[in-house]
């Protein structure tokens, strides 16, 4: 069976995205995923090899074709792959800024979106997200990524922000998803025996 996805211009992280959910559909045959650009073509080709399968790129007029092999055989779990589910300890997440990272803030807030978003569609367990100083902002009523938190909220992850920090930003009382912690209750989350902690 043959099934063709068409990426283009999707952006990062949506290509990866839409081949995973593809690929999960397919029980075998060949999937021809179309990207136009090299980025998303080496993300393509990055996760396919990563989940054990067989991918192979074409140049076409409007950009590249990725050709990716699904074979029932194979040991083609995406327990392999970026959105490998942990089998040793659920996550919790501690971003401490409502932008990814440091430098320009509008691509912090792209980087953001992207990575909840990614987030979101990984396998992995989270147990709880904690959000501190300026990333409480990205748990109110007016937020970009609400509906995105509060899908990882449905999946399970506990979503936690700090009430210090609300206080200071005099946003309590905008807190659309999830609870409000105090410094005790988050610091025993991330210390907690059993869990792997991130922090963003």
């Amino acid at each position: 069976m043959q099934k063709s996805i068409d990426a283009r211009g999707m952006s990062c992280p949506m290509p990866v995205v839409a081949t995973k959910k593809a690929l999960e559909a397919l029980q075998e045959g060949v999937l021809e995923v179309l990207v136009d650009n090299e980025v998303a073509r080496d993300n393509v080709i990055r996760y396919a090899n990563s989940s054990g399968y067989e991918a192979a790129s074409q140049e076409k007029s409007a950009g590249y074709a990725v050709s990716i092999t699904k074979k029932i055989s194979a040991t083609t779990s995406a327990a392999q792959g970026i959105f490998a589910q942990n089998q040793e300890k659920p996550l919790v997440f501690l971003i401490k800024s409502k932008d990814f990272g440091e430098g320009d803030p509008e691509l912090g807030r792209v980087l953001m979106r992207s990575f909840l978003f990614t987030l979101q569609e990984c396998d992995e367990p989270i147990k709880a997200i904690v959000f501190m100083n300026s990333a409480v902002y990205l748990t109110l009523d007016d937020s970009e990524v609400l509906g995105t938190i509060s899908n990882l909220e449905k999946k399970g992850a506990e979503i936690l922000s700090c009430g210090t920090c609300l206080d200071f930003y005099n946003v309590k009382e905008r807190l659309a998803v999830g609870s409000i912690t105090n410094m005790y209750s988050a610091v025993d989350h991330l210390l907690k025996q059993g869990v792997k902690t991130i922090t963003i």
